[in-house]
């Protein structure tokens, strides 16, 4: 592991464990609530849960239901830019305040891919809540994978059977949400 990611997560425990297969890869996900970015040369991804107290924005994609949009960073960007982006580009949603809940520390448990463009075998998304803003019609990118999104009452979000990761920040984002 980076000395910089192992020496962030000392003392730190996960909330939530999952084995996941992206393509070919196979990778353990741990899911940690803190209240510090890791080191940001591993932040591959920054996603946020969209939460307005009663409702959650859910996107439906050609695999799934899930709650935290986001996606990729790009060169020269903060991590706050990359999550308003994507979730923009993914949902049509913009976001009001970004509230951090943590991250998930995703460790590859195969051999590295050959010509793998990313940081290996460790990596990480950086995971918020934040209020919908507006939506903006015609904002979201049409790239055939993520279809819709629309926001769903919270009660009624077991019918989307989110993974315990989505669930743990779920939770997050409800208590703080309480607290303020």
């Amino acid at each position: 592991m980076n000395a910089a990611l192992d020496a962030f997560l000392t003392h730190r425990h996960y909330q939530a464990q999952v084995i996941e297969w992206w393509g070919r890869s196979q990778l353990r996900a741990r899911s940690y609530l803190c209240d510090a970015l890791p080191p940001l040369d591993l932040v591959t991804s920054a996603r946020a849960l969209l939460f307005s107290g009663t409702q959650t924005l859910v996107v439906r994609n050609l695999d799934e239901h899930h709650i935290l949009p986001g996606g990729r960073r790009q060169s020269g960007e903060t991590v706050e830019q990359t999550v308003r982006r994507e979730v923009l580009e993914e949902t049509g949603w913009e976001i009001g305040t970004l509230h951090y809940l943590g991250i998930v520390h995703y460790h590859h448990l195969r051999p590295q891919p050959p010509h793998f463009p990313y940081p290996y075998p460790d990596f990480v998304h950086v995971i918020f809540w934040a209020r919908p803003w507006r939506q903006l019609v015609g904002s979201r990118l049409e790239d055939g994978y993520e279809l819709e999104a629309s926001m769903e009452p919270v009660e009624e979000l077991d019918r989307f059977s989110l993974s315990q990761t989505q669930l743990v920040f779920l939770r997050a984002a409800q208590q703080s949400f309480r607290a303020m």
